[in-house]
Formats: C-alpha cells, sequence, structure tokens
C-alpha cells in the first residue's frame, strides 16, 4: 500500500502498480497533472496536500513523492527552501509512514551551496528515516 504527493502524471504509480502495488492516496494539485492522471488510471487525485488533515490519509507503507522542482532546477530561480514550492518538502516529513522513495532534480544536489539538501536529509534523520541518496541519469531507463 502506498501514497504518493506530488504525483504528476503517475510515473511512481505506474511502475509500482507494476511491481504489485497498490496506490491508496493520490494528490496532485496542478490541474492538467491531475486531469492525464485520472485519465491514466481512473482515480483523480486530490489537490493540495497542505489542506489534507493527517486523520484523512489512509494507512500506508510507501510514500512517494517527486516534490515540486522548480526551486531546485537550474531552469528555476535556484530559491531552494526559500521558496513556498521547495518548502512543500516538509509536507512529505508530515504525513511519511516507514518508507520513502523520492525524487527531484539534479541540481538539488547544488542549490544553495548543497544547504537545501542538508536541510532535508537533515529533517529525514530527525524523523527517523536513513537517507540513502543516489544520482540516476533517466537515460539508462
Amino acid at each position: 500500500r502506498y501514497a504518493e504527493l506530488f504525483a504528476g502524471v503517475g510515473g511512481f504509480r505506474l511502475a509500482l502498480d507494476g511491481l504489485g502495488g497498490r496506490c491508496v492516496f493520490a494528490s496532485e494539485i496542478d490541474p492538467c497533472a491531475a486531469a492525464t492522471y485520472e485519465r491514466n488510471f481512473g482515480d483523480a487525485p486530490l489537490g493540495d496536500i497542505t489542506e489534507v488533515p493527517d486523520e484523512d490519509l489512509p494507512a500506508h507503507d510507501l510514500l512517494t513523492a517527486g516534490f515540486p522542482c522548480q526551486s531546485f532546477s537550474r531552469s528555476g530561480e535556484q530559491r531552494g527552501l526559500g521558496d513556498a514550492r521547495g518548502d512543500l518538502f516538509f509536507e512529505i516529513v508530515r504525513v511519511a509512514p516507514a518508507a520513502l522513495l523520492l525524487e527531484n532534480v539534479p541540481n538539488l544536489l547544488r542549490v544553495d551551496n548543497g544547504h537545501a539538501l542538508h536541510i532535508i536529509v537533515h529533517a529525514l534523520t530527525r524523523a527517523g528515516y536513513h537517507c540513502r541518496l543516489k544520482k540516476k541519469n533517466t537515460r539508462s531507463f
């Protein structure tokens, strides 16, 4: 059982359903991405995760999130966690179960001289997670 935040069009869901997973919750704020997600899977994701109370989230074993990258991307302003979209990372910590699978852009390693990544890893560690970072080139997949 898994939940996905910042679900986009459902890339994590496509992979996890193929492995026998079952999505119990999805959240996506972008109307075009949410419409595509619904067409792809027949389920409409809820909107803004910041408006979903903890008690409304179903039990899940894994949380996936491609949290907003605009704050970290080289093509953006690179304001990191100083941008409201970058701060959405902390919603992951708020609703996280036992395991997480997170994805973002490579520049997350460099924005704010690595300070944003340090804060993210520290928040996850403080919440009891062991973090393993891997940089992957999607051309390989």
